[in-house]
């Protein structure tokens, strides 16, 4: 059976799709493969939010590694047509210019470094990175600029009554606010800055990311000279050539590093912002996109529908497909819309594959195309294979029911073909044109 609000269990796409199947599948019977989920969910019209969920998953790190090349090929596959047509709506990752959607952190080190190594918690403690800071004198400047974003702060913090937004354009910490109070205080008192609060000033300039904390502003002078000690830093820290890490004529180069990519030491899990690496903290779109959405919702919904109709005849979406199935759905399906509650529902109900299902309004949150898919799939894939009781108000879909049943008021009041309530002229017939209530 299959309900109107149907109930959704905490737990992946895939887990509630085989939850029915499970319950009636013994030691002698096999779960449904993969194979056979997709072409039920491309049956019920959730293909479409099965991509969706893979395109902004981020990939568990064995799974980018085993399935990375694939992805860099798709970035390769859409790299002219995005940057074509989407230029306004993504800041593309290019060792040349400084990222207006990242923090100054990110911008600097310009990677991730999957052990933690160069993160904000244990930056100040990366004497390499303290080097190239030093060296371009960037200590000094940045935690002035710390000290800058700190007064702002704690300045509109004593004047407004609500806090929250000031937190969003901020890159303070609603708990935070005593200790730069203290720092601010003993600054105006004359007190030297300790090497704590010195830290405490640097990073929190390293956290600020200009396109959102618009309390103050970032001079040109100090972008530029945060993108020279990016160089520096991936040169001499990482051992990269930065040149072959650029772009030519607005085009991705390969790859290569002054040193193989799979470095020594402390260097071995530091992955750079670079044309053919995989970024393992990006979802699968900013990977294959390689940058930064600064657009809404609508315009990536956009994008994303482009990028599938791209990579469905190179074969290339087994792999997000797949992704998508890991999707998480929240406590009780509370990630989902209410249509795709019910798509998933009735995904679930047809894998079970039991003789009579009961579809009670089962698709009345779906939009006409999908019901009409899903319609389709009942007359044709199951027809002479299932019984399916439907409870229906939307009266379009009675022709296709080899009997209808009408109720009024708790009571059967009509029953037969289609084309025998047409004959009677009753009150099927009363309904269809308006005259009547079900």
């Amino acid at each position: 059976m299959i309900a109107q609000h149907p109930f959704i269990f905490t737990g992946t796409v895939k887990e509630n799709l085989l939850y029915s199947a499970n319950s009636v599948c013994d030691d002698s019977c096999s779960l449904p493969e993969d194979e056979q989920l997709y072409e039920i969910i491309q049956r019920v019209g959730l293909e479409d939010d099965l991509l969706h969920f893979g395109l902004n998953m981020v990939m568990a790190k064995d799974d980018a590694k085993a399935h990375q090349e694939k992805i860099l090929k798709i970035r390769e596959l859409v790299h002219d047509y995005v940057h074509k047509n989407f230029s306004a709506d993504i800041e593309f990752y290019n060792v040349a210019d400084f990222l207006e959607h990242s923090t100054l952190l990110d911008n600097l080190i310009f990677g991730e470094s999957i052990n933690d190594t160069y993160s904000l918690k244990n930056i100040t403690e990366q004497s390499g990175f303290m080097r190239v800071l030093r060296k371009f004198d960037l200590v000094r400047e940045l935690e002035d600029f710390g000290l800058e974003l700190a007064e702002i702060t704690i300045d509109h913090f004593h004047k407004r009554k609500e806090h929250d937004a000031l937190f969003e354009i901020s890159p303070m910490e609603a708990g935070e606010v005593d200790s730069f109070i203290r720092i601010l205080h003993a600054r105006d008192d004359g007190k030297p800055t300790g090497k704590k609060e010195k830290n405490a000033l640097l990073l929190l300039a390293l956290r600020y990311i200009p396109a959102q904390h618009t309390l103050t502003a970032l001079d040109k002078g100090l972008r530029e000279k945060i993108v020279a000690a990016r160089h520096c830093f991936l040169k001499e820290e990482i051992s990269i050539d930065v040149g072959k890490c650029a772009k030519n004529r607005g085009l991705p180069v390969q790859y290569t590093a002054a040193a193989p990519l799979d470095l020594e030491g402390r260097h071995r899990e530091f992955r750079p912002f670079c044309p053919s690496v995989y970024i393992y903290s990006l979802s699968l779109l900013a990977n294959i996109v390689f940058g930064h959405f600064t657009c809404g919702m609508q315009r990536r919904r956009v994008l994303e529908k482009e990028i599938i109709s791209m990579l469905r005849p190179a074969g290339l979406l087994d792999e997000i497909k797949a992704q998508g199935l890991n999707f998480e759905v929240g406590s009780q399906g509370d990630r989902l819309s209410g249509g795709q509650q019910q798509k998933l529902a009735i995904a679930r109900a047809f894998l079970k594959d039991t003789p009579v299902v009961i579809m009670d309004e089962a698709t009345a949150s779906l939009d006409n195309s999908s019901q009409t898919l899903i319609q389709n799939y009942v007359e044709t894939a199951l027809k002479g294979k299932k019984t399916v009781i439907a409870i229906i108000h939307r009266l379009d879909l009675a022709p296709s029911f080899d009997r209808i049943i009408a109720l009024h008021e708790g009571s059967i009041v009509e029953q037969g073909t289609y084309d025998e309530l047409i004959a009677n002229d009753g009150f099927f017939c009363a309904l269809l044109k308006g005259e009547g209530s079900v």
